[in-house]
């Protein structure tokens, strides 16, 4: 009879004899089994400076896990102007970019390293999205950019202001209305002259609204009279009779807005998310147009398009761009443009969708002058046309003699460089 102690060892060697074997089989059937692969996942990496795109690329990220985005944000489009083409030079250029109709699109495709867009997207497609949005981007019988969708030049205003001095909304249709009104709210609704309040204060993009009032009709911009009507206009905002406007605090225009310190905003209707969130309730506002020169049933606007370009890469990183581009064209993303990013959006195809109201006032007024768009292709003088009436802008902020008969010949003598 075998002892406690030799049971219990020959227990542990029958268990050690039976993992072992176990063991070998399942080494066996892992070394015979057919090996699980994972697809690998795409990376790219794309430039915005535009928040609620920054939305729509997270949202194709999470639909898509094949692909990975890096996103790089910046605070304008010179900014990443700037930053893209210190990359093309250095090499390290992202897969995708957004950029600007208004600014640097001929110096980026004359770089060579923008991807023509006509080759990859079909006739249909292009012919689906508006004419004046995609003009924007067509240089040289190029297509440089995917237009998503359109800012317009607005003036905000502050109804609560604007009720207090006793004006109507409809009494700023014009820019001789809007003066006027400006003129008013200058003197404090209340008036106290001394609360400081400003009647009309314009943002940074100044070249851009000088450029819709000196081009409110297709045909040529290079016309004199047009630009120093344009002009005369800036001059008048800052020395009329009745100054309306702080002279080069434009940085500031936006938050003396947002603080109840001025009563009219001339900025961009892409601005409205910005301004939404940091006005909140403090007071009501509405937004329209930015009234044109000339006859207002005939002006036709400027729009800032916003598009995407491509970058050549490999061919995966090629294709997973072109996928984030057709996302963002389908009806959601085109629709949040509308109703909630202060843009028109690019493909009117989905437009009928908003026929039937269920807009907000504001956007409805947007969707008014999808019609009154002019084409306005870009040329090698649009860089130095922007840079230009930006000095001329400040120039006549500081000093109210300034020759403006000459500035505009300046401007003039551009397109012929």
């Amino acid at each position: 009879m075998m002892t406690l102690p030799k049971k219990i060892m020959t227990s542990v060697l029958l268990a050690a004899v039976f993992l072992l074997g176990v063991g070998v089989w399942v080494l066996s059937m892992s070394r015979n089994a057919v090996p699980q692969e994972s697809a690998p996942v795409i990376s790219i990496e794309g430039w915005v400076y535009t928040p609620i795109y920054v939305e729509w690329i997270n949202e194709f990220e999470s639909k898509h896990p094949e692909y990975h985005i890096e996103v790089r944000t910046f605070r304008s489009p010179e900014q990443l102007f700037d930053e893209l083409n210190a990359a093309i030079s250095a090499n390290a250029a992202p897969q995708f970019a957004e950029v600007s109709g208004m600014y640097g699109i001929p110096q980026l495709a004359d770089s060579g390293m923008l991807l023509d867009l006509t080759r990859h997207f079909t006739e249909e497609l292009w012919g689906q999205l508006h004419p004046a949005l995609v003009s924007s981007f067509a240089y040289q019988e190029g297509q440089w950019a995917m237009p998503l969708g359109g800012e317009v030049p607005v003036v905000y205003y502050n109804l609560n202001l604007l009720e207090l001095a006793g004006i109507e909304e409809t009494a700023i249709k014009d820019s001789a209305g809007m003066l006027q009104a400006a003129s008013k709210l200058t003197l404090s609704p209340r008036g106290n002259a001394s609360s400081e309040k400003w009647g009309l204060a314009v943002d940074r993009e100044v070249p851009w609204y000088l450029i819709n009032w000196a081009n409110s009709y297709n045909g040529s911009a290079l016309s004199d009279a047009r630009w120093e009507k344009a002009i005369l206009l800036w001059h008048e905002l800052v020395f009329g009779e009745q100054q309306v406007m702080k002279r080069l605090q434009h940085h500031l225009a936006a938050s003396d807005f947002v603080n109840g310190q001025v009563a009219m905003l001339i900025s961009s209707s892409g601005k409205l998310p910005m301004l939404s969130q940091y006005i909140g309730g403090k007071f009501s506002f509405a937004w329209q147009p930015l009234p044109l020169l000339g006859e207002p049933q005939q002006a036709r606007y400027t729009a800032n398009a916003k598009g995407m370009a491509l970058l050549p890469s490999q061919p995966d990183k090629v294709e997973a761009a072109k996928q984030l581009l057709a996302f963002l064209m389908e009806s959601e993303a085109q629709g949040d443009l509308l109703q909630s990013g202060g843009q028109l959006p690019a493909h009117e195809a989905f437009l009928a969708e908003f026929a039937d109201g269920g807009l907000s006032p504001m956007s409805e007024t947007l969707l008014s002058v999808r019609d009154r768009l002019r084409q306005a292709p870009p040329d090698s003088s649009q860089l130095m046309l922007w840079h230009r009436l930006m000095e001329i802008s400040e120039q006549v902020e500081l000093n109210e003699e300034l020759d403006i008969k000459q500035q505009v010949r300046s401007l003039l003598r551009l397109s012929s460089e």
